[in-house]
Parts: structure tokens; C-alpha cells; sequence
């Protein structure tokens, strides 16, 4: 069985009629493309998992660069059906030389319609791809086109789109449809709290990377400090609740405000969270290891996760601690030296390709100046990488 979304315009819904139609048009074996970060990974997820359960086979390539080279290589192998995620509708000019069919689900604007190519992108159908939709939320669109009975692989969809930012100051559009829709059969579980994982309060607060918090992320002693000073005891965090929970999130509140950090950043902190039963995890923490998986140069590890593999699991744990770290420590540097300011931008230097996107998102959001875009630059070889990130209002 098949079935659309509410509030997915008709014609998009079409379209993704037309690519399950070429799913289910014979072909043995779906070659898989996508992004290596949260959102490709989690997307790439979704449609192995949905092919796979047709008993079709599939060859899955999460990739950092889409050029020439790389779709050259594509076309030489020759399959009958591919499927590229988070990528593509920039691309479209070389992805019309693949042979046999192609799909494409992104979300990035754009460069023109195909008519060799199925392409299913929000922004032909009047829905914004920066806030209502992502890669793996179009990859859920299709699966559950393929069968209603892949709705269990949602909260793949919603890790993709937390990795992505379309959480921040609460969903939107056909996500916010997914997410109701998620609840409503029991997929996801919404509960209440607040973004601090650790084995004591104060271990939370100073390891905390999303949010940050300046002078206290990376600085046991100071966050230690910040709780006897609220005449709060240093327990575990869980085991917060009622006044004493009110207390912490309204003095973290308040200092993520005082620190400049907007108001859909400092929404994110107390936002709901968002329970998945059947994983065992809630959704950001899903998100979270997938993408520490793709940020740490082992994207199959994030993808293994997203098939039920116990193995890459354990392996994502590890790989997520590890990125953690690193992160915080560009993040800690980052507040101690501060970005080097212009006319119209700044930036800063950081160590890793891998990490210079995050350091850069997570800066703009909580570290750098808001009414200036964040550059982030780092060696890549002979050249030099950037990534940049503004706030939701520069964007």
C-alpha cells in the first residue's frame, strides 16, 4: 500500500509517485548516492532500509564531493536505477549523463527543472528547502509512497533533520506534518526536558557544545562554581525535575540571552525532545552519531547504525566521543582567540576539513557576532576549505 502526506502540495506528491513507479519498474539493484553528513547519511538510511525491504539490492556511496570526477566514475558503472540524496539539482547538467533512470531528492536550491531526470525538489512546488523539508525527509516521502508500512523509518528522517537545523524554533511546513503524523502512530514520543547529557549536572553544562555556553563550556570548575552559586546540588541530570529543573533551564536561559545567542537557538535548548521506542535512543541522539560518524571521516559507521547494525553502533559511540572532544576544543579556542572581523564577514581558522562546518554553525550561533556571516577556513590539501553559516534571520 501506498500513501501521500498531508500538506504536500499535489504536484510534489506526483512527482514522488513517478519515482516510486521507478523503484518498483523491475530493476534489481538501486545504486545509492548521498551526502556524508547528518542529513545525506540519515537520507541514505531511509532508502537503503525501503529498497531493501522489496528485496532489491543496493550499493550505497556517501560522498563529500560532487564534480565531474565523481559522476564521471558514476556513469562508467552503468546501473539501471540511482537514487541520489542531498545532492543533484546543482549538479543536474552531469547528473542527465548517468545511464538508466535517475531520482533525485534535494533540498538545495535548484539550478532548473530535468526532463531526463526525476527530480523531486521543494523549491519547484513553492516549499522552503532551508526549513521544511530536508534530504532525509524527502527520502521518507518516498519510501512511504513505496509502503505505508515504512512509517518505522521516521525517526531516521527526523535524525536528518535535526542534523540538519530544520528543528530550530520548532518544525515547519511538511516536517512539522511528518512529526505530527509520527506521534500520532506512535513512531515518536515527545517528552520534555533539556539538552544537557552527563554524569553530573556540572559535567553536562561544561561539555555542552549545542548549546554553548561562554566561560562555562570546557571549564569544569566554572560550571561547578555557576551551580553552588545558584544553590543548586551537582546530581545527575535526569534526575532533575519540577522546581529545581525550572531553576536550571531559566539561569541557562538567561545566560545563553545575555550572551546574544538568538531566540531560536536558546528555543533549542528547552525544546521538546523526541523519544524512538523502538531504537532505543531519542531522535538527537540518532542524529547525533550519525553525524559524528560523517564528521569523522566514517560515514559507512552512521549509515551501518541506520540498518540496525549493533556493531557500527558501538563504533558510532566511540566516534561521537572523539568528535565531541575535538569540537569542543576548536569551539573553547574559538571563544578565547575570536574571529578576525570585516566589513561584511569574519573568520577563523580551524584545524580539520571535517570539523570546519560545525565550528562554524555552532560559532554563529553561540560564539561570534549575529550580524555578520561566519567563515570558517581550514587546510585542504593545496588549498583552503570554507564553510560558512549565519543565523536563521542573515540566511
Amino acid at each position: 500500500k501506498s500513501a501521500t502526506v498531508q500538506g504536500l502540495p499535489p504536484e510534489m506528491a506526483k512527482r514522488f509517485k513517478t519515482a516510486a513507479e521507478l523503484v518498483r519498474g523491475g530493476a534489481s539493484m538501486v545504486r545509492v548516492v548521498s551526502h556524508y553528513d547528518a542529513d545525506g547519511i540519515s537520507a541514505a538510511g531511509v532508502l537503503c532500509n525501503a529498497v531493501h525491504r522489496r528485496g532489491l539490492q543496493f550499493q550505497a556511496t556517501l560522498a563529500r564531493k560532487f564534480d565531474t570526477a565523481f559522476f564521471d566514475a558514476l556513469s562508467a558503472e552503468g546501473h539501471a536505477l540511482t537514487i541520489i540524496s542531498d545532492a543533484g539539482s546543482a549538479q543536474i547538467d552531469l547528473v542527465e549523463r548517468l545511464p538508466g533512470n535517475v531520482i533525485v531528492l534535494d533540498h538545495h536550491s535548484p539550478t532548473r527543472e530535468s526532463e531526463r531526470v526525476v527530480q523531486v525538489n521543494p523549491h519547484f512546488f513553492g516549499v522552503d528547502g532551508a526549513t521544511e523539508l530536508c534530504a532525509a525527509s524527502l527520502a521518507y516521502l518516498l519510501a512511504y509512497e513505496l509502503d505505508i508500512c515504512n512509517a518505522d523509518l521516521f525517526p531516521y528522517a527526523l535524525a536528518g533533520m535535526i542534523g540538519d537545523k530544520q528543528a530550530l524554533g520548532g518544525f515547519r511546513g511538511v516536517n512539522a506534518s511528518l512529526v505530527a503524523q509520527a506521534i500520532e502512530g506512535g513512531t515518536v514520543v515527545r517528552e520534555n526536558g533539556i539538552a544537557l547529557r552527563g554524569k553530573t549536572i556540572s559535567a553536562g553544562i561544561a561539555d555542552s557544545i549545542n548549546p554553548y555556553f561562554l566561560g562555562l563550556t570546557g571549564n569544569p570548575g566554572a560550571a561547578a562554581k555557576f551551580l553552588s552559586g545558584a544553590g543548586l546540588d551537582d546530581g545527575a541530570p535526569e534526575d532533575l525535575d519540577g522546581e529545581r529543573l525550572r531553576l536550571l533551564a531559566s539561569l541557562l536561559t538567561l545566560r545563553l540571552l545575555e550572551s546574544n545567542v538568538q531566540p531560536e537557538s536558546v528555543a533549542e535548548f528547552t525544546a521538546p525532545r523526541f523519544a524512538c521506542p523502538r531504537l532505543g535512543m531519542d531522535a538527537a541522539e540518532l542524529s547525533a552519531l550519525v553525524n559524528a560518524s560523517g564528521r569523522m571521516d566514517a560515514p559507512e559507521v552512521g549509515l551501518g547504525v541506520c540498518l540496525g547494525d549493533m556493531s557500527s553502533l558501538e563504533r558510532a559511540r566511540k566516534l561521537r566521543r572523539a568528535y565531541r572532544s575535538r569540537l569542543r576544543d576548536g569551539l573553547v579556542r574559538l571563544e578565547r582567540e575570536g574571529a578576525k572581523e570585516m566589513k561584511a564577514i569574519q573568520y577563523f581558522r580551524t584545524e580539520g576539513v571535517t570539523f570546519a562546518g560545525s565550528e562554524a554553525g555552532l560559532g554563529i550561533q553561540f560564539i561570534l557576532r549575529k550580524d555578520k556571516p561566519g567563515f570558517a577556513l581550514s587546510p585542504d590539501g593545496a588549498d583552503v576549505s570554507m564553510s560558512a553559516r549565519g543565523t536563521r534571520a542573515l540566511v
